[in-house]
């Protein structure tokens, strides 16, 4: 058995995820985003080729300050940028959610007392006071909560590559 220790000294065993779960996951709640109109993707700006005909690309951070850019793409991003941190900040939480659904968890004595007394509520669904157990008294730090994050997802991708785990990676950077 892998464990994590945190900078605080807690240690946590490090289980496995699954990785169709993690994709089902993403896939539902970008379907809960776009169907709540949220914009995702972002803006494109065409070119004509020769011939006439015209090529679109995607806007990035480059393209998108340059002066022939319209003030409707502009706009477009950073609508496509709020919605973005939003979409990311938001499956982080379901991640590390999934992740400590079935993390065996020894909960500190008078924990809820602590947070009750910071004006906390203690939920009674017991998946929902794990997780405000986890994030709150174990993975104090954000460093604690990227570096367990990741080493689940070391071990849970396995032998499979490293794209799972650089696609973790990304998703912490898109939130710093």
């Amino acid at each position: 058995m892998e464990t994590y220790v945190t900078t605080y000294g807690r240690e946590l065993e490090v289980v496995p995820i699954s990785l169709i779960l993690m994709q089902k996951m993403n896939i539902a709640l970008r379907k809960q985003y776009e169907d709540r109109g949220v914009v995702l993707e972002p803006p494109q700006y065409c070119t004509e080729l020769p011939g006439g005909a015209q090529q679109c690309y995607p806007h990035d951070k480059d393209t998108i300050i340059e002066e022939s850019t319209s003030q409707e793409d502009k706009d477009a991003w950073d609508s496509y940028e709020s919605g973005l941190a939003e979409f990311n900040s938001e499956l982080g939480d379901h991640v590390l959610g999934a992740i400590v659904m079935d993390q065996p968890i020894e909960y500190e004595d008078g924990w809820e007392k602590k947070l009750e007394w910071l004006g906390l509520e203690i939920p009674e669904d017991e998946l929902d006071r794990k997780l405000l157990y986890v994030s709150t008294r174990v993975l104090r730090s954000p460093d604690d909560i990227q570096g367990y994050m990741m080493r689940v997802m070391e071990i849970s991708a396995g032998s499979a590559g490293s794209d799972a785990v650089e696609a973790a990676r990304a998703m912490f950077r898109s939130n710093a």
